[in-house]
């Protein structure tokens, strides 16, 4: 599935910043948000989360002042020992931006909207969604993978 790019993802700043938290944690749009699309501290923090809940692995590369951002989809193996190098890639997501923690939202946002990402549902009124209940009551506990 080609997933292309969204109006949404093309400048870092509140407004992205916004939209990730939306689309990632279910949460509504108002409050302050941490910088996800401008902070490669705070951007690195969210792809580390992410993945540890989802199951997804994020990559991310610079070549001549270009960073790339890659979100991929495993295969769920039984087995602990397969290395990541001869797992079959289900899903990959790509995006590129002139900086790491914009290719990372970037690449983020077209990720949230791939029909294998889990989904996420809104927390329950004035209750803040915990990192043990997995991407927002998707039921995927940290670090567990989608068959």
């Amino acid at each position: 599935v080609t997933v292309g790019p969204s109006p949404l993802c093309s400048e870092a700043g509140r407004e992205l910043d916004r939209e990730v938290e939306r689309r990632v944690f279910a949460k509504p749009p108002g409050r302050a948000v941490p910088p996800f699309s401008t902070e490669d501290w705070t951007a690195t923090a969210l792809a580390q989360l992410v993945s540890r809940q989802t199951g997804w692995a994020c990559q991310v590369s610079e070549q001549a002042g270009t960073w790339s951002a890659i979100w991929l989809e495993y295969r769920a193996d039984s087995s602990t020992r397969t290395p990541p190098a001869r797992q079959k890639i289900l899903s990959m997501i790509t995006a590129s931006a002139p900086t790491r923690a914009l290719a990372i939202c970037r690449a983020l946002m077209k990720a949230t909207r791939c029909p294998r990402w889990p989904r996420a549902s809104p927390a329950a009124p004035g209750k803040e969604p915990s990192a043990r209940e997995g991407l927002v009551g998707t039921g995927t506990s940290p670090g567990s993978r989608r068959p």
